[in-house]
């Protein structure tokens, strides 16, 4: 159970930070600066939140590899 509820936290994440850099694209921002902005705001946010460093890298590759999937995919 709590593995499903931790998926819905990523898609719910991943969706987030979709739509945050799709925005910042439709203000002239380049999809790789929009997209390394939002993942270093989300870095941020996990060390203000008390998240361990080791287990915000875990969080940040897979946020960065599922981005990389999903935008891959779209080009």
């Amino acid at each position: 159970m709590s593995d499903s509820i931790f998926a819905q936290e990523i898609q719910t994440i991943l969706n987030t930070c979709i739509m945050a850099i799709d925005e910042l694209c439709t203000e002239g921002i380049s999809q790789d600066e929009a997209v390394l902005e939002v993942l270093t705001k989300f870095e941020k946010t996990m060390q203000e939140h008390g998240v361990k460093p080791d287990e915000s890298q875990m969080m940040l590759m897979d946020l960065s590899s599922e981005l990389h999937n999903y935008y891959g995919d779209k080009q």
